[in-house]
This record gives structure tokens, sequence and C-alpha cells, in this order.
């Protein structure tokens, strides 16, 4: 979270610096802050709820199990066991799982792996083989296919593409 506050405190400077310190602002500069300033806010409206984010989940196991998957994306995380590492069957995890967060665990590992990735593309130098490992891909290659099914590019072209064109591929394929 505190490498995207970062950006997001450096956007919000850049508006205010172009505005307050300009006598005649370039618009087309401000426009392309505010886009940036817009990807924030889309992306926090897209992501996959967490238990930090708003009122708990009110669910322990529950929330454990997050912290659990947030703790280590790279682990090969099953939902056995998840639920055993939280003191449920299988089936009842999988059940209330869904039941709190209208996702199963494996879709929301999936998606909050997508969402770490494109933050450590964005916001790192890390080379593509890293930013796989960190979050739970053996290759690059089933790295790329799965971010390019999610995000809609590939994760290069992401990294390499203007900070107005995120807003757009972020939400792609939620």
């Amino acid at each position: 979270q505190r490498p995207r506050l970062a950006h997001l405190v450096k956007v919000l400077r850049l508006i205010a610096d172009e505005v307050e310190l300009s006598k005649s602002p370039n618009e087309a500069l401000v426009g392309l802050l505010l886009q940036g300033l817009l990807v924030y806010v889309e992306r926090a409206s897209q992501a996959v709820p967490r238990p930090h984010w708003g009122r708990p989940l009110r669910d322990r196991r529950i929330e454990r199990a997050l912290a659990l998957l947030d703790g280590d994306l790279s682990k090969l995380w099953t939902v056995e066991h998840l639920a055993r590492a939280v003191g449920l069957s299988r089936p009842v995890f999988a059940r209330e799982f869904v039941r709190m967060l209208q996702l199963s665990p494996m879709r929301y590992l999936a998606r909050r792996r997508m969402e770490v990735a494109a933050e450590l593309l964005l916001e790192t130098d890390a080379t593509l083989a890293d930013v796989a490992g960190r979050v739970g891909y053996q290759s690059e290659f089933a790295f790329g296919r799965a971010f390019k099914r999610h995000h809609g590019v590939a994760p290069g072209t992401f990294r390499r593409q203007p900070l107005s064109a995120h807003g757009q591929t972020l939400c792609m394929a939620s």
C-alpha cells in the first residue's frame, strides 16, 4: 500500500504544482495528471476486498486465511491447506469464503496476485521473472499468459504504457 500511496501523493503534488505555480497551466499535462489520479481511484474501487479495508469481515478464520494468502503470494496454496490452517473443513471453508467475499479462495488468490504484479511492474524495476516468482508463478511464460488474460496486455507492454493507459487495462478482465 505504501508505494501506491507514495505515487498518489506524487501525482497530487504534480497537479497542484502545475495549477498553482504556473501562470498558465498546461491543460494537456493537467488532463494527463488527472487521468493518472483517476487510475488510482478506479484501482481502489476495483480491488478485491481485504480485511483491513473498512470494517472487518467478522469471521476471524476467513480474515486469517486472507492474511496467510496476502502474506505469501508466492506459495503454492490449495483450498485444503488454507482450510486446515484456519481450523475448518475444506467445504465449510470454501463456502464461508465465497459467502464473505463473493469469490472462491483460488479466484481471490489469482486476482490478488495480478493486483500485486501490476503494482510491482509499475512501482519497481524488478525483472519479469522476479515479479512472476514474487506472485507465485514458476515460469515467466505462465505468468505472462495469466497477466495478459487478467489485464488485457502482456506484462512488459503494461510496464511501458503511459500511466493514463492503466485505468482501462487494470479493469479489463475483472
